[in-house]
């Protein structure tokens, strides 16, 4: 389940930057930072504003399905332009299993 939600969360990203944000480049990592896994995804869009971090319907499932599995999720501007979407996890053995 927690591949799943990763996954819709990286897709949602993904599209969100394509469809809305006009990006030409999407960066997607999957780490450990700090000890906690982080999926990571970057875009050079156009941005996202506060009225659509507030209102967009796919903004709240990917927070949702962050909430499910553990983790927090953070929207942020990049420097130079573009959206940073990061989920970051808290640190169980089973997320580590192989």
């Amino acid at each position: 389940m927690l591949a799943l939600h990763l996954y819709r969360i990286a897709e949602e990203a993904v599209t969100n930057a394509v469809k809305h944000a006009g990006a030409n480049s999407i960066t997607i990592k999957l780490a450990i930072l700090a000890g906690r896994p982080v999926l990571e995804i970057a875009d050079d869009g156009k941005g996202i504003g506060e009225k659509l971090k507030a209102e967009g319907m796919g903004l709240r499932n990917m927070q949702y399905r962050a909430s499910v599995i553990g983790g927090d999720l953070t929207i942020e501007a990049r420097k130079g332009g573009g959206t940073c979407v990061r989920c970051t996890l808290p640190l169980h053995k089973s997320v580590l299993r192989p």
